[in-house]
């Protein structure tokens, strides 16, 4: 018997229920949850939701009651949880998911893969139709590599996106890639800036800030972009760059309020400090970003 197409279930953050699990899901499930009344100023009149649309081919689906860091004001005791999993001796899972946050409405109408006709394992490429006609194209290539899709869009390395309105592009992006083309549209990526982390920030409060040394041009170029620092990839080391200032043959950056304190070396002996998520002497990079808009003709 064929799997239908989607299974959607509707969930309330402040609802404690017993884990429920699907050992057979569709190859595509959306989740809906709404948030409650009360929750960081929300009012019922509000009707904020989110929904997850998930499009990975999994052996079971469960959803579940789990406990949100309870350091964030707001946060509510639980949240309702959803776990996909694959099973198997010899696996390599790329996990695709697309999150839709709306009021009262969603704007998303389908979420689909792009057949991928040429690019390595964990390449990924959405079609995501909006309410509104158009439709968003969402690419990602591995390590660098080139992806092509039977709808005919290219993408060389990085992240790419496209926004479509009949067939036209009409708003496209591209983050650490070469080039995203498709038909007689073409655009090319910005260069990445490298270079190592100096000194960094050890305290726990304030803004965390790091001084690098690199080949960056001027502050203007990275303020506002994401900075990645090399580390054991036991946790992410993507921060977003909210201040920059020249000092010396060094760069300061303001990672924000951040703390780059990981941990305890000992949780049972505070006296021998901290882990932190990445070290002086790291390397980093700052993905190159360009974008271009040419507006919507409907014709």
């Amino acid at each position: 018997m064929a799997r239908p197409p989607a299974v959607q279930f509707c969930l309330s953050p402040g609802s404690v229920t017993p884990v429920t699990r699907d050992s057979a899901p569709a190859s595509s499930c959306t989740f809906d949850w709404k948030a409650e009344a009360g929750y960081r100023s929300v009012t019922e009149a509000d009707d904020i939701h989110v929904r997850l649309h998930l499009l990975t081919d999994c052996d079971d689906v469960a959803l579940a009651d789990g406990d949100p860091p309870q350091n964030k004001p707001g946060n509510p005791r639980r949240i309702r949880y959803a776990l996909a999993h694959r099973a198997g001796a010899d696996l390599e899972s790329t996990f695709v998911s697309l999150l839709e946050p709306y009021r009262a409405r969603p704007f998303v109408t389908s979420v689909s893969k792009l057949k991928i006709v040429k690019g390595p394992a964990g390449a990924v490429a959405l079609r995501v139709a909006l309410s509104d006609g158009s439709v968003d194209c969402i690419l990602s290539a591995p390590e660098g590599q080139r992806i092509e899709t039977q709808a005919g869009i290219t993408l060389d390395a990085g992240i790419g996106f496209l926004r479509l309105k009949n067939s036209r592009v009409v708003r496209a992006g591209l983050i650490g890639g070469r080039e995203i083309a498709y038909r007689d549209f073409r655009l090319t990526g910005a260069a990445a800036f490298t270079g190592t982390v100096v000194k960094m920030d050890r305290d726990t409060q304030g803004d965390g800030q790091i001084w690098v040394r690199g080949d960056i041009p001027d502050a203007a170029s990275i303020m506002g972009r994401q900075i990645i620092i090399e580390n054991d990839r036991a946790l992410n080391a993507c921060y977003r760059i909210g201040g920059v200032w020249r000092e010396g043959d060094l760069w300061r950056i303001s990672c924000g309020p951040v703390s780059f304190v990981r941990g305890y070396q000992d949780a049972s002996d505070y006296s021998k400090g901290f882990v932190y998520n990445f070290e002086e002497g790291a390397a980093f990079t700052i993905p190159g970003f360009t974008g271009q808009e040419r507006g919507s003709r409907d014709r």
